[in-house]
């Protein structure tokens, strides 16, 4: 087992996921990839993690522009605001 202590954590944003993010391709083939989602998070990480959640999984929609998901999606975020 792994334990470790996180200091200095206001404003804190713990966001995870499942490959099937990142794994989501587009009708070119093209992987949402990690580099986008770090975008995304990137921009829109002061947004609670509902709001979070909701305009990734719009982003993540419009991206695959109808292909099926290649995996399942999760998402599981935690904020820490002082």
């Amino acid at each position: 087992m792994h334990v470790a202590v996180i200091e200095n954590t206001k404003n804190f944003l713990l966001f995870t996921y499942t490959d099937g993010v990142v794994e989501t391709r587009n009708s070119d083939e093209e992987e949402f990839g990690p580099e986008r989602l770090l975008e995304f998070i990137q921009i829109h990480h002061k947004a609670n993690p509902d709001e979070l959640h909701t305009r990734l999984i719009k982003r993540i929609e419009e991206f695959r522009y109808g292909n099926q998901y290649a995996d399942d999606v999760t998402l599981l975020s935690c904020k820490v605001i002082e």
